[in-house]
């Protein structure tokens, strides 16, 4: 019995042996086995403009790279905003264009039309004045006796008119 038991323990022994001797030299070859569950990392894709998909160059499970097309989209959806863009950028440029002749145009205007209105301000300005003595002195001469009520009243409504 003891002698069975020597032979198990060095059959054991052998065995072990053999197992750490090959695991060394697989190790030594750059190979490792390892058991264990791979799961596959979801991303999220999305494309940088909306539209509708024509195609799918890839189904779910392939193995993709950095750069690869996925899927192609409608190109008549994006060539219409295109040109609806470049409309607007037409539209826009052309009453840019008017605006700046309009501005040309106001600034050439302009002055005149505020010389003009300065004009009239000191003119009506010297209106009031030159009614202003003219009541006074027509007053003074009612005070005197020398005209008459109406001829005062008269004048005074001429200045009244002319502040107003």
């Amino acid at each position: 019995m003891k002698k069975i038991i020597i032979i198990a323990f060095l059959i054991l022994l052998m065995g072990v042996g053999s197992l750490v001797y090959f695991g060394q030299w697989r190790s030594q070859r750059g190979e490792l086995y390892y058991s264990g569950t791979i799961e596959a990392t979801d991303s999220n894709l999305a494309f940088q403009a909306s539209g509708r998909v024509i195609s799918v160059a890839v189904r779910e499970g392939y193995a993709v790279t950095k750069g690869q097309l996925l899927a192609e989209l409608d190109p008549a959806e994006l060539r219409s905003r295109k040109e609806q863009a470049e409309a607007n950028l037409d539209r826009s440029i052309k009453m840019q264009d008017q605006l700046a002749t309009l501005l040309s145009i106001y600034k050439s205007t302009l002055p005149a039309d505020v010389a003009r209105a300065e004009a009239n301000v000191t003119s009506a300005r010297d209106i009031v004045e030159d009614a202003r003595k003219n009541y006074q002195r027509y007053e003074q001469l009612f005070r005197e006796s020398v005209v008459a009520e109406k001829e005062r009243d008269s004048v005074k409504l001429i200045y009244d008119t002319a502040k107003s």
